[in-house]
């Protein structure tokens, strides 16, 4: 078996019949693998498999609401996750997140799921809002909340 060594490349040529049966087979099986270079000694050198790409790389995702990643649109702010907090009903963390910059108008339930979970409804005005450490240092300090 030949062996070509160019930037960022190693190509393997089988020479015989047997070689090219071996290298099938090994490509069938290591489809879209990574491959990491090691030395064994001064004479050789070993490719090691890490694996598939996906899984190897573990490249990030793009977690918007309209992604075609079925997976990022899950974990997006504006999934359809509907959840209970301390005994009021959100229909996904953006809700929720809306709810504490303005909680009497905070939408509890699901618009888009409403056959499940009953109409939207509003937050009694008794609510009492969340607040980071840092809006609570600013009203101690008798400023207005955070961006006013």
């Amino acid at each position: 078996m030949r062996v070509l060594l160019k930037e960022g490349l190693i190509v393997l040529i089988p020479e015989s019949v047997g070689e090219t049966g071996e290298v099938e087979a090994w490509r069938s099986t290591h489809a879209s693998h990574v491959l990491c270079v090691r030395a064994s000694d001064s004479q050789s050198l070993e490719l090691h498999d890490l694996g598939g790409r996906d899984e190897a790389c573990r490249e990030p995702i793009n977690v918007i609401s309209n992604s075609p990643d079925p997976i990022a649109k899950m974990i997006s702010n504006f999934a359809t996750t509907p959840f209970d907090l301390d005994g009021q009903l959100y229909q996904s963390v953006e809700s929720f997140w809306q709810g504490l910059s303005s909680p009497r108008t905070a939408i509890v339930g699901a618009w888009r799921n409403s056959k499940v979970l009953g109409p939207a409804r509003k937050v009694p005005n008794k609510v009492t809002a969340i607040r980071s450490p840092m809006e609570d240092k600013r009203s101690r300090l008798g400023r207005g909340p955070i961006g006013s």
